[in-house]
């Protein structure tokens, strides 16, 4: 759908959720970000924070995911201050991960493995089906 699809309008439950293009929608929804890994992640986090970009990643990794920069923004200061950078890959949220975020709250029908497992163990238990 993404690739044919110019512009999107999502209903749920009756009600408009969207009406944006594929883009859009996808940059809402997580947009664009970059793995990054770094040999020295702490300062290179120092090095691209400002405004209008979120930087995010456990304690004592050397992954970070940066959003608000092009790969090529961070690898350009990352070489200026002399850090070592393992990987710089683009991260794009696909127009499924981005529906599905949207519409979550509004489906009428939920899928579940919890209750399919409850009734196998009744009937493992008794023996027939409950």
């Amino acid at each position: 759908m993404a690739l044919v699809a110019g512009h999107l309008i999502i209903v749920g439950r009756g009600r408009l959720l969207a009406d944006t293009t594929v883009a859009d929608l996808t940059r809402q929804f997580g947009g664009e970000s970059v793995k990054v890994a770094s040999a020295d992640p702490a300062r290179l986090r120092e090095v691209l924070a400002g405004p209008g970009v979120e930087i995010t990643g456990r304690a004592g990794s050397e992954e970070l995911l940066v959003a608000g920069l092009s790969p090529r923004t961070i690898g350009l200061a990352a070489d200026r201050c002399g850090i070592a950078l393992f990987e710089l890959t683009p991260k794009t949220v696909s127009l499924e991960e981005a529906f599905m975020d949207l519409t979550k709250d509004d489906v009428e029908y939920h899928g579940s493995t919890a209750l399919a497992t409850r009734g196998s163990a009744a009937i493992e238990q008794t023996g027939r089906a409950a």
